[in-house]
């Protein structure tokens, strides 16, 4: 059947809510309005299906966090046993990489069964034709696709049909929701700085997001959150800092900042927090997978488990492991046991928000960024964020910007960018040194370098530790 669009919404409906127009006329603002494209998803038609798909489905999805674990366990088996099935029937790749592996239709029974399936990463399929990767008849589905940076130096194309899109939509709602207390309300604005936007810039005029680029004028941005009065504020890490003049958040109307796609600490959110008078909340995610992890208003991570199975494989002494993630809701191109390419642990301590979904006790970044001893022990990022926090976030520390750089198992160059304060950093240097050491369990020599601008990385992404060394062999 044919449908025509105008059948299909009202005359009012029919054209995409220009989101971007409302720019106040200030001209700061307008050059960053003009620079924004829209998504390949942005239309009425799927707008209208994100928002039906909401306000169907809100209670159930704000419930699920909350559902007893053995009741999430027991669908995440049944989901991951049908996604294994799906894969094996319709998609090349797995039909191959399993049926070498021993698989036939209707093998898991149980979570030892999904287990013994090889894990996937981004190299294997890379590369790989579309029709290798995808669904047989995927060429007949809307489909949509999300490049990955390419910051692991294997960039990836993901593609998605419109019922994950829309799921998507609706996952990010819910933790919008849960981070503004359920205050969140179809009228409000959303407002963010980053170079990735959301699928739709509105839901038919509701939920509307207006999405700037870059921060190149601070106080015309203030200047328009004071006519636009956002509720919420999402953005990358890095901007923060340039946001931190503005002080206290509130009297915008802003209730929480989010944060996403850089890395950060949860002593660095905590310090914006108290500078902006908001939560600031982080989520865990990417262009492959979408959310994995929201971070709750008690700082915990919580594992988004209807949307994504996440497992802790190959785990050391602490519980460290690698990140690797099953997408529940991509049937278009199947992710399944992917090797996200992080390390991460699980928390055993039960959260007071009341959520049951698994909390991450950590989040220690890409596994090529982590810094690694002369025996091949991962250093927890964690634990390496932590004493940069408290040496050179500081203004006492002398430097504005810092990146750590491991050079070898015993040598860690400091990059910075001197502070306007001028401040003596010997001390500070011969403190981080001392510090280090003490992680590594042995001498570790630091060499720091003073820059003008911190040189650039492989991406847009902020990036304060590299691994250069690759380690014992």
């Amino acid at each position: 059947m044919n449908i025509r669009l105008s059948e299909t919404l009202p005359d009012s409906a029919c054209n995409v809510y220009n989101t971007q127009a409302e720019h106040g006329g200030i001209a700061a603002v307008m050059r960053q309005a003009q620079l924004n494209e829209p998504s390949q998803a942005d239309t009425p038609i799927l707008q209208m299906a994100a928002l039906s798909y909401w306000q169907q489905h809100r209670q159930a999805l704000l419930a699920a966090p909350f559902e007893a674990p053995q009741q999430t366990r027991a669908r995440q088996l049944s989901q991951v046993a049908a996604l294994a099935d799906y894969a094996f029937t319709h998609v090349p790749f797995y039909r191959q990489l399993y049926a070498a592996a021993g698989f036939s239709l209707g093998a898991i029974q149980n979570w030892r069964d999904f287990e013994a399936l090889p894990v996937i990463n981004k190299r294997m399929i890379a590369n790989l034709e579309p029709q290798a990767i995808l669904a047989a008849g995927a060429d007949a589905v809307a489909s949509f696709s999300s490049r990955s940076s390419g910051s692991s130096g294997v960039p990836l194309t993901t593609f998605l049909d419109q019922n994950d899109v829309v799921r998507d939509f609706a996952e990010q709602m819910r933790f919008l929701h849960a981070a503004t207390e359920n205050r969140l309300q179809a009228q409000d604005w959303l407002y963010t700085l980053h170079h990735g936007g959301f699928w739709y810039s509105s839901v038919l005029g509701k939920y509307r997001v207006f999405r700037v680029m870059d921060v190149d004028d601070v106080q015309a941005l203030a200047q328009h959150w004071q006519q636009l009065r956002p509720r919420i504020v999402t953005t990358l890490p890095s901007y923060l800092p340039m946001l931190a003049p503005l002080g206290a958040l509130t009297r915008f109307g802003i209730e929480v900042v989010i944060t996403n796609s850089e890395m950060s600490s949860r002593t660095e959110r905590q310090h914006y927090s108290r500078l902006f008078g908001v939560p600031v909340l982080d989520e865990y995610s990417s262009e492959e997978i979408g959310l994995m992890a929201t971070e709750c208003l008690h700082g915990n991570y919580h594992a988004v488990e209807d949307g994504a199975y996440l497992e802790i494989v190959d785990a050391d002494a602490t519980g460290l492991g690698r990140v690797v993630v099953t997408d529940l809701g991509n049937v278009l191109m199947p992710l399944l046991r992917y090797d996200h390419g992080d390390l991460a642990s699980w928390s055993n301590e039960s959260c007071p928000c009341g959520q049951t979904f698994r909390c991450l006790s950590a989040l220690h970044g890409r596994r090529d960024d982590a810094f690694k001893t002369v025996e091949g022990r991962y250093v927890p990022s964690a634990s390496l964020l932590a004493i940069c926090d408290d040496l050179l976030t500081d203004e006492s520390s002398g430097m504005s910007a810092y990146r750590l750089v491991q050079q070898s198992g015993t040598q860690i160059e400091l990059h910075y960018i001197r502070s306007t304060l001028a401040l003596e950093v010997g001390a500070v240097l011969t403190e981080l040194a001392r510090r280090l050491s003490a992680l590594f369990g042995y001498a570790i020599a630091l060499d720091a370098h003073c820059h003008e601008a911190l040189p650039d990385t492989s991406s847009y992404k902020r990036r304060t530790l590299l691994c250069a060394w690759q380690g014992p062999l």
